[in-house]
């Protein structure tokens, strides 16, 4: 299953959408040659840094014509990223005078190795006079590393920079004895090649990327040392196997199916890192979804990720003058007004899907117990009680920050509030069957006795809000009235909190009756009639409009075949890959969970035949069917 594309036009769609990446790199589409700004994305380090170089760099010039598409229309140019095989492929014709030249390309990551591997060939229809050049392009705009040392022998060029971590090393090999006429000081080589009519003149590199740059050549010549087909066979032997073990098998509809498999396969290669996922709200937590059903390992290493980063939350929220923790999906981002209140409820939730799911209850004694102990001392310490009415009340985070401005928190805030001390009261009665003496020590450290009373009081006297008049839940109090006067194009950051308003809709579908979700719906469609995204999400709720409709939503703002919400930043968001799959499964699929009881529903859309996907639960492998007239889970251990 690939993506493909045959137009110079979409070259900056191609860099965002045709990515490799995996744990360790992540390589944007950006075509050999091109040296200009686009290059400045092209690979991200650790997923934090931008290396601004191109070490993937080869370009021909004839008669003095850069066979690049800036400078020369070609005749065909296909780009295509095959998902199964995870390899990036390329394929231009370009005339010159009576001579055809082809330029062809292949490029993977090596699995969980911040290591590039790339194969470019050349050839002509005639013998023609070409200049090739290849190495690593440090000319770039924007660049923002700086060269220290550059060493180039006959089959490697290495360079030394400024960023320690972004050493660069190339170990490559050729077809032709042709010498390179440039210094060894030059990181790019420069061949001088009368071609003989129909050779394919060929060169793999293997690029690397380390602080250590002896440790990198040793790696990089054992790596070429296995023989290139090796290396592709093995790589694409365990992707296809990688891919057949997570597919969503879609029938009849290939749009979908397409989308699905570019979906699963970024949430594979996601490291859990903030700057690839959605920057809307609550979507960052999307993926999770995702994690849990199918991947329960990373699942709770990004749930550690979270527990691990707690000190610091702490510290944080104490300098905003509050007891325990206020989370955000990124430690790093400022200001203090990106900390979306309601991350430390959906973590929580989260911890309770991966709980359920797995019945891994060893990340209780590794931190996460105490981290929810810390998001609910937050809760405490930051509600506020109001005598003339008796509840207490989470309803305004004007205090956290000054961008937030007049906009009082999420309306559905409380309800999340009240869902967490819930399930900190679960968790405490599962840890104290399961484990006494760990019970004993938690709650003497944390004074939970008489924290609980308090507790208890929050949860019985906490105030939630009720629908208007219209039977509407706006998303905070004064929304209308921004609306009204225009206001909501100045508060823009808070827009996302619509978004959040149907994600919490959907994912606690249970606790809204059918005709508050469908006033709120109505609300939201008059008002985001043109916005994308707010469409997206309503679509995951059964109101108005069918699930052909919602589908026909979701592949009309995500289609990765024209520029879409998916590649509307430099960053693929990996919050709508988990969309994608939420969206599959739960919303066509309508898999329910309930205790140890799943069920799934057999309406598909008149545009899919059937659907086929597993998921695990516990110990078992749950195997799903659905046509149009019948839908079965099969088991097994």
């Amino acid at each position: 299953m690939n993506i493909n594309s045959n137009t110079i036009a979409d070259t900056k769609l191609n860099m965002q959408r045709m990515l490799l990446r995996n744990q360790s790199l992540t390589c944007y589409g950006v075509l050999e040659e091109t040296s200009d700004k686009l290059v400045s994305v092209l690979l991200k380090h650790d997923k934090k840094t931008v290396v601004s170089y191109n070490p993937l760099f080869s370009m021909i010039k004839a008669n003095d014509i850069i066979l690049n598409p800036q400078f020369i229309e070609p005749l065909t140019h296909d780009f295509n990223m095959d998902l199964h095989g995870n390899i990036l492929y390329r394929d231009s014709k370009y005339k010159i005078n009576t001579c055809e030249i082809n330029i062809k390309s292949e490029r993977f990551l090596l699995e969980d190795e911040s290591i590039i591997i790339m194969k470019y060939q050349f050839s002509s229809s005639e013998s023609i006079n070409l200049d090739f050049y290849s190495g690593v392009n440090e000319n770039i705009e924007s660049a923002i590393l700086n060269t220290i040392k550059v060493q180039s022998t006959l089959h490697e060029i290495s360079l030394e920079t400024d960023q320690p971590n972004h050493n660069i090393v190339i170990v490559y090999e050729k077809d032709f004895r042709h010498q390179n006429r440039n210094l060894e000081k030059d990181p790019i080589e420069h061949y001088e090649i009368k071609t003989e009519a129909d050779r394919v003149y060929s060169i793999i590199k293997y690029i690397g990327l380390s602080k250590d740059i002896d440790q990198l050549k040793r790696k990089l010549y054992g790596i070429k040392n296995q023989g290139y087909e090796m290396v592709k066979s093995k790589h694409l032997e365990y992707n296809h196997r990688q891919i057949n073990k997570y597919r969503i098998n879609i029938i009849n509809n290939e749009n979908l199916q397409i989308l699905s498999d570019f979906s699963i396969r970024q949430l594979l290669n996601h490291s859990g890192n903030i700057d690839e996922v959605s920057p809307s709200g609550l979507g960052q937590w999307l993926p999770y979804y995702f994690y849990i059903m199918k991947e329960p390992k990373k699942a709770k290493a990004l749930l550690e990720k979270q527990i691990n980063a707690l000190p610091e939350f702490i510290l944080l929220t104490g300098q905003l003058g509050y007891k325990g923790a206020l989370f955000s999906l990124d430690i790093n981002k400022k200001p203090l007004g990106q900390y979306h209140i309601l991350n430390g409820a959906f973590f929580t939730h989260m911890l309770h899907l991966y709980l359920e799911q797995t019945d891994d209850v060893s990340i209780f004694y590794s931190g996460a117990m105490d981290t929810v102990a810390a998001i609910c001392d937050f809760y405490l310490d930051y509600s506020r009680y109001d005598e003339n009415h008796h509840h207490y009340s989470i309803m305004n985070v004007s205090d956290l920050a000054a961008s937030i401005h007049h906009i009082d928190n999420h309306t559905l805030t409380n309800h999340m509030v009240k869902h967490t001390i819930r399930l900190y009261k679960l968790f405490l009665n599962k840890v104290k069957k399961l484990n006494k003496a760990y019970y004993n020590d938690f709650i003497k450290k944390y004074h939970v006795i008489k924290k609980l009373k308090a507790l208890d009081h929050l949860y019985q006297k906490i105030f939630l809000m009720k629908a208007n008049i219209h039977e509407e839940l706006l998303p905070y109090q004064k929304f209308n009235d921004d609306f009204k006067h225009d206001r909501l194009a100045l508060l823009n950051q808070h827009v996302s909190l619509v978004q959040d308003q149907i994600l919490l809709f959907v994912i606690f579908k249970d606790k809204f009756n059918q005709t508050i979700m469908k006033s709120n719906y109505d609300s939201i469609k008059d008002k985001y009639q043109n916005q994308a995204i707010n469409q997206l999400y309503s679509s995951l709720l059964p109101m108005d409009h069918t699930i052909e409709d919602a589908l026909e939503i979701v592949l009309e703002n995500l289609s990765i075949e024209k520029e879409s919400l998916f590649v509307n930043q430099e960053n693929l968001d990996v919050g709508l890959a988990g969309f994608i799959y939420y969206f599959i499964v739960f919303r066509l699929c309508k898999l329910n969970h309930v205790k140890n009881q799943f069920t799934v529903d057999a309406i598909l859309p008149k545009s899919v035949r059937r659907i086929e996907f597993d998921f695990l639960f516990k110990t078992y492998l749950a195997q799903v069917k659905i046509k149009r007239n019948s839908a079965r889970i099969e088991w097994n251990q």
